[in-house]
């Protein structure tokens, strides 16, 4: 079974009956992906999540172009019918593309609030920001989340939780790490799933946190990049490598996540082949290297990954001449960042087996 069926299962039962716990923070990091823009036109808009119709949970469904858009149409309605969620409200959307992709809701409960940051969408913008996490101590999404969390906290006199999937949980992790200790005090649990780290340099600074509870799954990708601020436990799933990364495919029973007792072997050697990548190169190094990639689509019009799909040999093509402009120094570069990359995550993988 997956999340959607452990609310089906338990959604009769109140909070004060079943606790609120990482299955229900899991839930709400991923309706931080859905649609708000024309339900919540204002920073101050509420929305009663009982009280939509039908219409309006198409609105909450539409305009996803990355995601498993069948399975969130299960998740949302199964939370909307449940008794579990009935005091539900939806509050406070930001969406901000403006060189950044940030993306945050609040949930209110009758006894506290939810703040869930969503990851990265299918923006090249996005994506560029995810890779600058490798080179600065934080990005423009870092200084957003805890601007946001300030704000909602000034809102409400409630106890607090965090939640975020892929770059959503390093956005809540950096966002509760860096608040003040008024907010502290009112955060009772940051929950992050399958989200990158951070570099060395922030994690030396970090003091291993009892609040923060941090999931991967057994073939993590994304989770394994960088450093982790604290170990994380291992989820069980039904599907390959990369497709883990997608919650709807994370194994639970009626108690909550499965989990496994170690890393499949490919994760572990992605994990030590990327650190050791990161750090044989300087921080300017993969900056360049990063920048440069990015700058590709970026000056070829590639706003989204949607877009180089559908325009794929045009677009590929346009990006193959514009390369032929980069210095010959930054192709060194790339040449020995990639070569470097593939060399390490190979020998680790092959040492492993043997």
């Amino acid at each position: 079974m997956n999340v959607i069926d452990f609310i089906k299962i338990n959604g009769h039962k109140s909070f004060s009956v079943l606790p609120f716990s990482e299955i229900d923070a899991l839930a709400l990091a991923q309706l931080s992906y859905m649609n708000y823009n024309e339900l919540i036109t204002s920073f101050d808009d509420v929305i009663d999540g009982s009280n939509l119709d039908a219409y309006e949970t198409s609105i909450l469904l539409s305009s996803r172009n990355m995601g498993d858009t069948k399975n969130d149409e299960k998740l949302v309605k199964e939370i909307l019918s449940s008794k579990r969620y009935q005091d539900l409200k939806f509050a406070h959307y930001i969406n901000d593309h403006s060189e950044k992709q940030f993306c945050a809701i609040t949930f209110i409960f009758k006894d506290f609030i939810c703040v869930s940051y969503m990851g990265t969408d299918d923006t090249i913008v996005g994506w560029k920001e995810d890779f600058a996490l490798s080179y600065l101590p934080e990005i423009a999404s870092h200084k957003e989340g805890l601007s946001y969390l300030e704000k909602i906290a000034c809102k409400y006199d409630l106890p607090i939780v965090l939640t975020g999937h892929s770059k959503g949980g390093n956005v809540a992790i950096y966002s509760y790490l860096n608040s003040s200790e008024n907010i502290k005090k009112r955060i009772t649990k940051v929950y992050t799933y399958d989200a990158p780290g951070f570099n060395k340099e922030t994690i030396d600074k970090i003091i291993d946190d009892t609040l923060i509870d941090s999931y991967i799954p057994e073939s993590s990708f994304i989770g394994l990049i960088m450093h982790q601020v604290k170990d994380c436990k291992i989820v069980a799933s039904n599907k390959p490598f990369m497709f883990q990364h997608n919650i709807y495919n994370w194994l639970l029973d009626e108690n909550g996540f499965l989990y496994e007792e170690k890393l499949a072997k490919k994760s572990v050697a992605f994990a030590e082949s990327n650190k050791a990548w990161i750090d044989s190169f300087t921080n300017e190094e993969r900056q360049v290297f990063f920048e440069t990639v990015f700058d590709l689509f970026e000056n070829n019009d590639i706003d989204s990954f949607l877009e180089l799909k559908k325009n794929s040999k045009e677009k590929i093509t346009k990006i193959i001449d514009s390369s032929a402009k980069i210095s010959k120094e930054h192709k060194e570069l790339m040449k020995s960042i990639i070569k470097s990359l593939i060399s390490l995550y190979l020998k680790i993988l092959f040492d492993r087996k043997n």
